[in-house]
């Protein structure tokens, strides 16, 4: 599997379901279908997808959004 059929199954799964949890039962009866290598080939590009966001900017901006809507700082909104 290369990266664009990747996608194609991710972009197919969000147009043909409606849910997370349809979404994730359409991808596994997609993903059932193919061989074990395919398998294989789809979490590697999953991973490296997934790691390409895990930077220090993209944590910093997270901790900044989680402070940002903290109870604790809702609160103090006002004061």
């Amino acid at each position: 599997m290369d990266e664009d059929r990747f996608w194609e199954l991710i972009e197919r799964s969000d147009r043909e379901t409606r849910s997370r949890k349809e979404r994730l039962a359409w991808l596994n009866t997609q993903l059932c279908q193919l061989s074990a290598d395919k398998i294989i080939d789809y979490h590697m590009w999953w991973e490296l997808n997934a790691n390409r966001g895990y930077t220090c900017d993209m944590y910093a901006l997270s901790c900044y959004l989680l402070r940002r809507e903290s109870p604790s700082n809702i609160s103090s909104i006002g004061s």
